[in-house]
């Protein structure tokens, strides 16, 4: 039977209403309190709002019902780097990297908390890394010169530096993605998730999101590389010495 409560939430976060959209999860967890999308999905809009004390606890009720999973693991990281509980979200990154050693994303959202707590040299490898399994993360280009110029190797910065400027000035990475290619990426990581959950033999459907919610989401510099241009043209410049 279809949670009405559920896709009601869905459709107030498509519209960012978050606290109505908490409401509705709220109710839908009253009729099934195991319900893994709404408890992950109100710890979204907790995320989204700002409150992150209860973006962890509802991405923790999310990972006692589910197990082990990269997507939930990485937010919940994301909600603790940002409630400046920087060596729990560092835990939460090093297993969602320990599940998908091969996605990319798992190495530079890594790398950022390592930057932040003075760990520059074990946020350069794992920067190195997310450029050797996509080499047209421009953000982590980028990001991986400025710890190079903090070491004092401006040689190599420059050379990241120009290599993430080239693949911006080319478009592979901060021009804002079309609806059909959101849509796409959308639609994979529901496989992804559906396969995960199929291994587990769980009976719960895959975690959802509406298409606006997961547009703001990639926005931020810990989900995806793509972003809007003015984040690059900040991101770009930020702590590069003249």
């Amino acid at each position: 039977m279809s949670n009405i409560h559920f896709e009601s939430a869905l459709k107030k976060c498509e519209q960012e209403k978050y606290q109505e959209a908490i409401v509705l999860f709220e109710k839908s967890i009253h009729l099934s309190p195991h319900h893994i999308e709404s408890w992950y999905n109100k710890g979204m809009a907790y995320l989204q709002l700002e409150n992150y004390p209860k973006a962890i606890a509802d991405f923790d009720k999310a990972l006692s019902f589910f197990g082990a999973n990269a997507t939930i693991l990485s937010q919940r990281g994301v909600a603790k780097h940002l409630n400046k509980n920087h060596k729990e979200a560092l835990e939460d990154f090093d297993t969602a990297q320990n599940i998908e050693p091969n996605n990319p994303y798992r190495y530079s959202s890594r790398a950022y908390v390592k930057a932040i707590i003075g760990d520059t040299y074990g946020a350069i490898e794992d920067y190195k890394k997310a450029v050797q399994l996509d080499e047209n993360d421009a953000v982590a280009w980028n990001n991986l010169g400025l710890l190079e110029e903090k070491l004092g190797y401006k040689t190599e910065a420059k050379q990241k530096f120009d290599t993430a400027d080239s693949i911006a000035d080319k478009g592979k990475t901060f021009e804002k993605p079309s609806i059909e290619q959101i849509i796409k990426e959308y639609e994979i990581k529901q496989k992804e998730i559906e396969t995960s959950l199929a291994m587990q033999n769980n009976p719960n459907p895959p975690l959802q999101k509406g298409i606006k919610g997961y547009w703001q989401v990639i926005k931020k510099v810990f989900t995806d590389k793509k972003t809007s241009q003015d984040f690059w043209d900040f991101a770009k410049n930020l702590g590069r010495k003249s």
